[in-house]
């Protein structure tokens, strides 16, 4: 895999969310108990890719910003401080955003957060991949800010990172 892979797999997963989003819109909250139902695993796969967005916009923001080989594979890298197995391998935005900031400040949510929710940083900050098996045992105060507006705020920020990224 190619670092470029990252930005394709953003935008791939960008594609995905816009369906997604476009149908959680179509339902109607107060039609029938499997239409909740539906809206609610569509809210959950929204944000287990919306942080996919993320996720592969900052780790190829990071192989640009440091001039890594364009023809490398990803797991190849070892420069400027940086290996693939200790600081990209991961899913967790903890793991490997210091190191997109550390080169390329000023990104939202990232590390520009004015105009961000609290509800929006702590599904940022709380997202992992482990999210793709989450359902019915989600922390209540947590489930509550998996409502649409919050993920339609954090993918928006997940677009403007995406678009940050992009012009590198």
């Amino acid at each position: 895999m190619k670092y470029s892979d990252f930005l394709n797999a953003a935008r791939k997963h960008q594609a995905a969310c816009e369906v997604i989003k476009n149908e959680i819109v179509s339902i109607d909250m107060n039609r029938t108990p499997h239409l909740r139902a539906k809206q609610r695993k569509l809210l959950l796969n929204f944000y287990y890719l919306t942080g996919y967005v993320i996720e592969c916009s900052v780790k190829y923001g990071i192989y640009k910003l440091i001039d890594f080989d364009p023809k490398a594979p990803v797991n190849s890298l070892d420069q400027c401080g940086l290996s693939y197995n200790h600081n990209i391998k991961h899913h967790r935005f903890c793991k490997y955003a210091d190191h997109l900031v550390s080169r390329m400040s000023g990104i939202k949510l990232i590390d520009d957060v004015n105009g961000v929710s609290r509800e929006v940083q702590e599904l940022y900050n709380r997202w992992d991949a482990e999210v793709r098996y989450w359902y019915s045992d989600i922390d209540r105060a947590l489930m509550d800010k998996l409502n649409q507006r919050n993920l339609f705020g954090l993918y928006d920020c997940a677009e403007i990172v995406l678009s940050s990224v992009s012009r590198l």
